[in-house]
Parts: C-alpha cells; sequence; structure tokens
C-alpha cells in the first residue's frame, strides 16, 4: 500500500481548506431529545425489557430552510405540537460483534 508523503499530505489540506465552503443547517432528523436507545452510549444488560415512551415536543415558531418564520397569517406565526405514545419491548443479547464488525480495527 502507498503512503502518502507529508508534502503532499499538506497541499491536500490546503487545497481542502481553500475549496470548503460554509454549510448552513439545522437538525431536521429523527433524533429524539433525550438519551434513548444505541445513541445514549449505555445499554442494559441481556434480557428482555418492557417500557413506555411518552414524548412531547412543542415548537411556538416554524422556520423555513432559509430561516424565515413560515406564517399560517400575516398575524399568525405557524407552530407545532406533537405527542407520541409508544409501548417498547426491547432485547439485548448476551453475544456481541467482532470488533472489525464494531469498526474497532487494530
Amino acid at each position: 500500500m502507498h503512503e502518502m508523503s507529508w508534502s503532499r499530505r499538506g497541499l491536500f489540506l490546503a487545497i481542502f481548506t481553500l475549496v470548503s465552503v460554509p454549510a448552513f443547517a439545522q437538525l431536521n432528523g429523527e433524533n429524539l431529545l433525550g438519551d434513548n436507545g444505541v445513541k445514549s452510549g449505555t445499554q442494559a444488560g441481556p434480557g428482555v425489557y418492557l417500557g413506555f415512551l411518552y414524548y412531547h415536543y412543542d415548537s411556538d415558531t416554524i422556520k423555513s430552510k432559509d430561516g424565515t418564520v413560515v406564517t399560517l397569517s400575516p398575524s399568525d406565526p405557524g407552530s407545532i405540537g406533537l405527542n407520541a405514545y409508544l409501548p417498547l419491548v426491547v432485547y439485548v443479547s448476551r453475544g456481541t460483534l467482532h470488533r472489525r464488525c464494531a469498526g474497532q480495527h487494530r
């Protein structure tokens, strides 16, 4: 395998830095606020768990992708309220993934 020299790395880094542009975004994903599931960083021990998740999200303004406030009428800004009721069944196995599958290379 060919290894990149330090001068080429420096050149690549300089070009990459010069051609990069700022990115503006907001999180519009599937992420629930709070700690839950695999993304929480910790997991329960092996077994089956029953639970219930209640999620409430409320926003008094809705903004478009360019940051302007969405309005239903000139005097009434858009808003949203969400309530989710989710029964949960979680199974945690005794097995683990091999290090290569989990992304931990030596």
